[in-house]
């Protein structure tokens, strides 16, 4: 399920979509944004399988491969910024239109954008310990964004 401002259940979204997103998100709403961002980051869901601790761009061919495999898996999974029919981050930037996103690279999840943008520190430690699937923190492509 996904709010009326996203196209998809979890909003693959460009670095610059994210930066205006955490920089709208009130201070007292952060460490909220920061917990439902790990707490969906760290959850074992069903197909998910490698856990290699590699953040980023730093894939050999073969894992890029076996990742593309897992990347439809996380595209249907919940938003974890979604309560009932409401968004804990209110809303995208008006800006966010996948036509808008174009060329706007790297991609990212939203939950992993915020994570990277609130606590980079704590994303990374994370996936360090190898507790997060490395299909929700890879970057991605304009094409696989589509």
């Amino acid at each position: 399920m996904s709010c009326l401002t996203c196209p998809t259940p979890v909003p693959i979204v460009s670095l610059r979509i994210a930066k205006l997103t955490a920089s709208l998100i009130p201070q007292d709403k952060r460490l909220k944004v920061m917990y439902h961002a790990l707490e969906w980051l760290v959850t074992r869901h069903e197909g998910l399988t490698l856990y290699l601790g590699v953040n980023g761009r730093n894939y050999t061919n073969d894992e890029k491969v076996a990742i593309s495999k897992e990347l439809g898996t996380v595209q249907v999974l919940s938003c974890p910024f979604l309560e009932g029919d409401n968004c804990i981050l209110d809303r995208l930037p008006p800006a966010y239109t996948l036509a808008n996103e174009c060329g706007k690279s790297p991609y990212l999840w939203l939950p992993t954008a915020m994570a990277k943008l609130v606590d980079e520190d704590t994303l990374r430690e994370v996936v360090n310990r190898k507790e997060v699937a490395d299909a929700k923190v890879a970057m991605l492509t304009r094409f696989e964004a589509l």
